[in-house]
């Protein structure tokens, strides 16, 4: 009976060794795939620097809403370089090995960059907004001096909600350490406010595009009709004409 037994326990143990040697070979292979997708991002992070380079080297590219482009593309190419570290990371075991002052760096510049491409869409809706919906206020808002402020001011905005990372950023392992009130502040400003914003511009600009689409039908209705109103106006003058032409011959 004690003999059974072991050769069960034993059974069982190799069973969990083979299963455990499993699921390091499934997440080894798990984080290798994450890292060749990392590096393809940081790879097509770096068309960002064309596209600034492009805009910047042509004066015709430059108007209001490639200023918001030029930014737009910056917070990209931060936000997806720093996926370089990420990757490295994970080939490490998923241990940070560049020390306390990147990892400070990393986590603030990450978030700049991501906080920052969150306010240039909302920039570039807001610039939709007051080109198709508000043609009368373009003239005092919608110049590339304001473009210029308006992209300070994001830049300023992300940076300065992204400097308690720069500040205090650390690996930690308790959840309760995390700062939820950072967290819930940043979700709020960055996140939620954006996309009602976002959702609001884009919106108007549906209605505004589907008030001219409405005209435009009306208008080519009218057309048809006066184009078929003339057209039998035509033939009653070609009817009268040859009713005209046959009393004639009678």
């Amino acid at each position: 009976m004690q003999k059974s037994i072991l050769l069960q326990n034993r059974i069982y143990r190799s069973r969990i060794v083979e299963f455990q040697h499993e699921m390091s070979d499934s997440s080894q292979h798990l984080r290798l795939a994450l890292t060749v997708t990392h590096l393809l991002l940081v790879a097509l992070g770096s068309l960002n620097v064309v596209v600034i380079f492009l805009i910047l080297s042509r004066p015709y590219l430059r108007s209001i809403t490639n200023v918001y482009m030029v930014g737009l593309c910056l917070a990209d190419f931060i936000y997806l370089t720093d996926l370089s570290l990420v990757a490295a990371t994970s080939l490490n075991l998923k241990s940070w090995p560049f020390g306390s002052a990147l990892c400070h760096f990393y986590h603030g510049s990450e978030t700049t960059g991501k906080y920052a491409s969150v306010l240039f869409v909302v920039l570039l809706a807001a610039d939709r907004y007051l080109a198709m919906c508000k043609s009368d206020m373009c003239a005092r808002f919608r110049n590339y001096r304001v473009a210029v402020i308006l992209s300070t001011v994001a830049w300023v905005t992300a940076v300065a909600c992204s400097l308690p990372l720069y500040l205090y950023a650390k690996e930690v392992s308790d959840s309760s350490q995390l700062l939820s009130w950072y967290i819930t502040t940043c979700s709020v400003i960055i996140f939620i406010l954006p996309v009602l914003v976002i959702f609001y511009c884009y919106y108007q600009v549906f209605c505004k595009l589907r008030e001219a689409a409405k005209v435009k039908m009306s208008k080519d209705i009218s057309v048809k009709k006066r184009s078929r109103s003339t057209y039998a106006q035509v033939l009653d003058v070609c009817h009268d004409l040859r009713r005209h032409v046959h009393l004639t011959n009678e």
